[in-house]
């Protein structure tokens, strides 16, 4: 069986327009906040600031802002269609920004480049090249150098000079697919220098080219060496033996004046070099030897000009409680002098070196137990920043200028012991900018030109954060001020800027609210339906999440009961399984992760209540089903472990039915719970980890094991034809289509699909009952994977949609199968209608977003309403066409679950006005 494109051409032309409307049924609670539009991960190029923003419209995409309303527009729908491109940071060079964006999630992420124009934003590597973090800029070429993986060639070093055309390899050092692995990418006289593997003997080799020639400069007798700095007109490398233990090498870029600096490795304590920071004429660095632990170096490219610069007696002073080393956190120079941090002993200190060792040594202190440092800040005004903490007065801002006369507590914000913890440095001319909590306006952006009296609070955003969900300050510096996001509670968290100058008429204020969308609401979590009565879970604003009804109208919508009383809020339960015995509603309270109880309500405070005991509690996957005047149900207590249970609908009749596997230790786990012929049919856990098919009544002694022992496993129950089918898998057979009357003698194999093939070369994931015949389907073999439908026999079972099966959402309607098949990758999106026939089974294509499987069905008198994962959007089908089913100011939120009752069909709408709250949609307009 073919299907063809040009099939589906005239159902997207020709996509009516629905009658159907959804409407609010009640805003349940009015209280409101502003969406945002969280911008993040902040770059400036030139005299623009490039950001990733959120916009309804487009998604997470890429902006561009000078600072001002009008200059603040999107740079680029990068994924269209109301996906999010999710712009990642690669590289910022002096014209180009490099990021990354993931299109598909089957492939790498694609690299991009932009100018800061919408016409210069491109993508530049082909489908299916991932890129390695860590990139150099080549002034000489105006290219990045990075490295990058193919298939063809494994990883190997590219360039781009910001264009399609002007992006691609530069050299195959291993020919074919094995890799050379090039890194430390570093510019020196006019070539990008980097480490790779050698061609011949698959040594590490120091590398050099120009973006044409590539040749091979030294070879080394170690693993990959690592350019790491340029200083005096020299480079730096480390080579490295397979030991870790390492060297320090330099280069004039002639093997003549190549020689080590600093040999640890042929040492006989050989150690490791960290954290290469230049500082003007020289490199400093940390190397670690067993003979003398952690010290701080400096060189300026010769062997003359290496030395050790400290004599600490603590053995590991360059590293942190969590081993991180402290001059990662970037050292700072002030004038000619580096900062940095030390841990002596039982002192946090911060010493300062002019790169002798007669000048290096402590200005500050922090004596006794004190926590480590954080990063010292960038300097400002001939000062250097960072947090310090005394007892007297908590974690507040310090600054100096490299001496300890001039090293000096700035202000304590937070006025005692408490702690303003001063954090989100950045320099705007001559101020720090930061934000920081003096105690009574919550964390607010601060200024400070290194005195007490020109440290200022700049902001009054009225929130405890002014930056949303980010865990630090995102933002950058563009010219004289700050660009960064902020939440004000008016706005949520928006595009704001600030110069920092105390008293500035324009100094702190919004750019633009990219994102005009309202969210809160009460978020329903729809529940279950008693006859035209909706049952869900909300949050008024005052209980927390509890038990709602509505009857489709404001009026008959309220509150049923207060299961966790108080107003602190509590997540609603995952969407439980329902049942329904006697006129009402049972379902599974999960009052904590360990605990969950099985509730009962028929709509009113007084008939709702919990109906399993104390010290009972139903498990996450389990499952209710009404069988006998009985709800079965597995449920966990101390001494039997996780067992059948049952209730007639009272406390007093709820309990054990049988302990199947006695002991605490030892659970039976009953699942797949079928009615059939006025009992419960399921499967149970032996001893071998195989299931096996049981029947109950209700009693212990009539909970009595259906299959044979020659089955080893069984599953995926369904009732159809007057008989109970099921997957099993035996040794003589493998796994199969089986069939049961309820009795050991009258269950049997039935369909064996997979003969001639392996065992368990088709696996099923379906089984349902389709009018006459069955449906399954499942994975496996190419022949095998699909749909199939069978009557019971051979001869009458065929596959009638190869490689289309169904995921987790399904549905049984007007006697047809619809459903989404996994795996399928099309142009647009797919829902499948079969009615068991293959003529019949046919591909209704509609424009979705993305790759978007049905997450919920639910019928609606003549049509049937579905939701998609990801998408917020409804559909409606009659299963000749799919359309849209839209209002205005209304869509759905995030994949909503649908619920019937009656005569409409519940769900959780979104609203600019109102939120996300509960919405309804019925045949005719409200």
């Amino acid at each position: 069986m073919r299907f063809h494109l040009a099939f589906l051409l005239p159902v997207l032309l020709a996509l009516p327009a629905s009658a159907l409307e959804p409407y609010l049924v009640e805003d349940i609670n009015p209280t409101h906040e502003p969406g945002g539009s969280v911008p993040a991960d902040f770059v400036t190029l030139g005299d623009t600031a490039l950001f990733q923003a959120l916009d309804p419209a487009t998604g997470y995409e890429l902006w561009a802002s000078d600072g001002t309303a009008a200059g603040t527009h999107l740079l680029a729908d990068l994924v269209p269609g109301g996906g999010s491109g999710f712009p990642d940071p690669f590289a910022v060079t002096p014209r180009l920004y490099f990021f990354t964006v993931m299109e598909n999630p089957e492939i790498p992420p694609t690299l991009w480049a932009t100018d800061g124009t919408p016409e210069g934003t491109v993508g530049v590597t082909p489908p299916g090249v991932a890129v390695d973090a860590g990139a150099v800029w080549s002034p000489g070429d105006e290219a990045l150098y990075f490295a990058a993986t193919d298939e063809l060639h494994g990883r190997e070093l590219w360039r781009s000079d910001g264009t399609p055309g002007g992006t691609h390899r530069v050299a195959d050092l291993l020919l074919g697919q094995s890799p050379s692995w090039p890194s430390g990418l570093e510019y020196f006289k006019g070539r990008v220098w980097f480490g790779a593997l050698s061609q011949e003997e698959f040594s590490g080799a120091l590398w050099r080219t120009d973006g044409t020639a590539t040749r091979m400069f030294l070879e080394f007798d170690t693993m990959i060496p690592t350019p790491v700095e340029t200083v005096g007109g020299r480079l730096l490398f480390v080579t490295s033996d397979r030991y870790g233990a390492q060297d320090l090498w330099s280069t004039d870029g002639t093997a003549r004046k190549t020689a080590p600096l600093l040999r640890l490795r042929h040492s006989r304590s050989p150690g490791k070099l960290f954290a290469f920071a230049r500082y003007g004429p020289h490199v400093f660095f940390v190397a670690e030897d067993l003979r003398w632990g952690q010290e701080l170096w400096v060189t300026d490219g010769t062997a003359a000009g290496t030395r050790m610069l400290t004599s600490i007696v603590s053995r590991w002073p360059f590293r942190d409680q969590d081993r991180n080393l402290y001059l990662s956190y970037a050292p700072a120079l002030v004038g000619s002098r580096l900062m940095f941090t030390v841990r002596d002993g039982e002192r946090v200190e911060l010493w300062a070196t002019d790169g002798t060792p007669r000048g290096t040594g402590p200005v500050w202190s922090c004596p006794g137990d004190c926590p480590d440092v954080a990063a010292l800040w960038p300097a400002s005004g001939g000062l250097v920043y960072w947090v310090g903490e005394d007892a007297d007065r908590g974690r507040e801002l310090w600054a100096t200028d490299g001496t300890s006369p001039g090293t000096r507590l700035v202000l304590d914000l937070c006025p005692g012991a408490c702690s303003s913890g001063p954090a989100d440095p950045f320099v705007v001319g001559d101020r720090l900018l930061f934000t920081a909590d003096d105690g009574t306006h919550g964390r607010e952006l601060w200024s400070t030109d290194g005195t007490s009296a020109g440290t200022v609070r700049v902001s009054d955003f009225g929130r405890d954060e002014p930056r949303g969900p980010q865990f630090a300050l995102q933002g950058t510096v563009v010219g004289e001020r700050l660009l960064f996001a902020a939440d004000d509670v008016l706005h949520g968290t928006e595009l704001w800027t600030a110069d920092g100058i105390p008293g500035s008429p324009g100094g702190t204020a919004l750019v633009r609210d990219l994102n005009l969308f309202e969210l809160g609401g009460s978020y329903p979590a729809m529940l279950g339906a008693l006859g035209s009565t909706a049952f869900f879970f909300a949050d008024d604003g005052v209980h927390g999440y509890e038990l709602w009804k509505s009857a489709g109208t404001e009026p008959g919508t309220s509150m049923v009961a207060e299961l966790v009383p108080g107003e602190a809020p509590h997540g609603p339960p995952a969407r439980p399984p329902v049942a329904e015995l006697g006129g009402a509603l049972f379902f599974i309270q999960n009052q904590t992760p360990n605990d969950a109880w099985l509730v009962r309500t028929d709509g009113t405070a007084a008939g709702t209540f919990r109906v399993t005991p104390e010290g009972v509690s139903l498990c996450c996957f389990s499952e209710l089903a009404v069988a006998g005047g009985r709800i079965f149900f597995m449920a966990w207590d101390a001494e039997h472990g996780f067992e059948l249970w049952a209730t007639d609908g009272t406390a007093a009749g709820t309990g054990l039915v049988a302990d199947i596997r006695p002991g605490g230790l030892l659970s039976s786990l009953p699942r797949d719970l079928t009615p059939f012929d006025g009992d419960l049919y399921f499967t149970v856990v032996e001893e071998s980890g195989g299931n096996s098919l049981w029947r109950s009544d209700g009693t212990e002694a009539g909970t009595v094991r259906v299959s044979g022992a020659d089955v080893l496993d069984a599953g995926l129950l369904a009732v159809h034809g007057g008989r109970l089918w099921f997957v099993a898998t035996t040794r003589e057979n493998g796994l199969a289509i089986w069939s049961s009357d309820g009795t050991p003698t009258g269950t049997a194999l039935v369909v064996d699909v997979a003969t001639g093939f392996q065992d368990f070369s088709f696996i099923p994931n379906l089984l349902v009952s389709l009018g006459d015949k069955l449906a399954f389907s499942g994975l496996g073999d190419g022949e095998l994977e699909g749909l199939w439908v069978t009557d019971g026999t051979p001869g009458g079972t065929e596959r009638i949609a190869p490689a289309w099966n169904p995921g987790t959402a399904w549905t049984v309607f007007q006697g047809r199968l619809f459903y989404t098949p996994v795996f399928h990758f099309e142009p647009f999106f797919q829902l499948i209608v079969t009615d068991g026939t293959e003529e019949g089974t046919r591909e209704l294509g509609f424009p979705g977003t993305g790759f978007e499987p049905a997450t919920s069905f639910a019928p609606l008198g003549d049509r049937l309403l579905f939701s998609t994962a990801g998408g917020r959007r409804l559909w409606e089908t009659d299963g000749t066409t799919v359309s849209p089913v839209t209002a205005e100011g209304f869509e759905p939120f995030e994949g909503a679950t649908l619920l019937s009752a009656g005569p409409r069909v519940f769900l959780r709408g979104y609203g600019p006005a109102v939120g996300v709250e509960l919405w309804a949609v019925r045949p005719d307009s409200p």
